[in-house]
């Protein structure tokens, strides 16, 4: 009898057949996480390009509203460009070196319009005042950011909330002018936060608040102001001229004073359970985070017939073009330079504040106003991963304006 011996045997991988298993179940993973890394840092790009279109398109809208209702040169009127206003910042957190960062501001009067003030009027209410402005002064250019305690956060450029470039503001701060003195009640007095605030918004008499502001005048400006607190200012039309005219524009715009920086001061997050009005009137002027250079620069006809040249003796009515029938945009810096040679109509002169030149156009040079204004600031996003056309972080805006003539 012969015997049949049954043999079992247990199915299973070899090491070998493991090992390769491994390998593509890793791969696969790997594959997969780059695929979704990949997604996720382009939604998130996306994300920041979207958030950066609306916050230019919200200051394009701001800045054309503002230029429509430009007040021209007459006794109402004026424009003020800080040019080539220069401040030396890393721009980014991990750049090896400073650069130099434009920093140039843009002022102008418009009719009030619609406007109303939004500052509060008082230390326990949100409300604005009511006044009788006509006129505001409209100001466009980099704020300075404090702590979100209300402690000072350090100038552009510094140790601290400003030290990166590409982590500045910009602005716009809506003033209101009125001929008689607002009602306002007391503001809490915070002078350990940065600010005393006392009973009124500026110096109760006519004419004191431009010439506080000048490098030729004694007194400082009144913290409430630059402070933030405070969008109405007891200064008439006429007196705002009148002091232009007799101390020239100097340092007492937004700019740095005697080695004492006078920028408008912004909170951007405020310290969270403190909403005192005084901690709110410092949000409103915000316009765009994450904002390094800001360039000014205009337009005009301060030479006879570019590119031939040829005297006429009188305003060809159109901005001067080069050879190319470009137009010309004009600045400190810029090529060609503004004509140091009356063509019969006058010569653009600027006063000089540190690197600065400030180009004043009020109701003495009419002739001379500007026909187009450009502003162009490049923005960031809130990592400092975008690039630029150029090469350089960020992205640039370039918004043109029309002067009302």
């Amino acid at each position: 009898m012969t015997r049949i011996r049954h043999t079992s045997r247990h199915a299973g991988f070899t090491l070998m057949e493991l090992l390769v298993a491994i390998s593509v179940s890793l791969g696969l993973i790997l594959f997969v996480s780059q695929i979704m890394g990949t997604t996720s840092r382009a939604v998130s790009a996306g994300f920041d390009s979207s958030q950066l279109l609306q916050s230019a398109r919200v200051a394009t809208e701001h800045l054309d509203s503002d230029a429509l209702l430009m007040t021209g040169p007459s006794a109402s009127g004026g424009v003020i460009v800080i040019s080539n206003d220069t401040v030396s910042s890393k721009v980014l957190p991990n750049d090896s070196a400073p650069t130099t960062v434009r920093d140039d501001q843009l002022y102008f009067v418009r009719e009030r319009g619609s406007l109303y003030p939004v500052a509060p009027s008082q230390d326990d209410t949100y409300s604005g005042t009511s006044n009788g402005a006509s006129n505001v002064r409209v100001f466009y250019g980099h704020g300075r950011k404090i702590n979100p305690n209300g402690n000072d956060g350090g100038a552009l450029g510094a140790s601290g909330v400003n030290q990166y470039a590409s982590q500045w503001v910009l602005v716009r701060q809506a003033l209101f002018l009125c001929n008689t003195a607002p009602a306002f009640g007391n503001y809490t007095d915070n002078s350990s936060k940065g600010a005393k605030v006392a009973s009124g918004i500026l110096p109760a008499s006519a004419g004191t608040y431009w010439a506080n502001w000048s490098s030729k005048a004694p007194s400082a400006p009144p913290k409430k102001l630059y402070g933030g607190y405070c969008d109405v200012a007891l200064q008439s039309l006429a007196d705002y001229h009148a002091d232009i005219e007799a101390n020239g524009p100097g340092a007492y715009l937004y700019t740095t004073n005697s080695g004492t920086d006078y920028r408008l001061r912004v909170n951007t997050r405020p310290q969270a359970g403190e909403f005192e009005p005084w901690r709110v009137a410092q949000i409103h002027p915000i316009l765009i985070e994450n904002v390094s250079d800001i360039v000014v620069e205009f337009a005009g006809d301060y030479t006879d017939n570019l590119p031939s040249g040829a005297p006429d003796g009188a305003p060809d009515g159109e901005p001067d073009v080069n050879a190319s029938g470009e137009i010309i945009w004009y600045s400190s810096t810029s090529t060609p330079a503004i004509p140091t040679t009356d063509p019969g109509w006058g010569v653009l002169t600027a006063d000089t504040v540190g690197t600065a030149k400030v180009y004043t156009f009020s109701n003495s040079n009419r002739a001379l106003w500007p026909y187009l204004i450009r502003v162009r600031y490049r923005m960031h996003d809130r990592n400092g991963n975008m690039m630029g056309v150029d090469g350089e972080p960020g992205r640039i805006v370039e918004q043109i304006i029309g002067v009302t003539r």
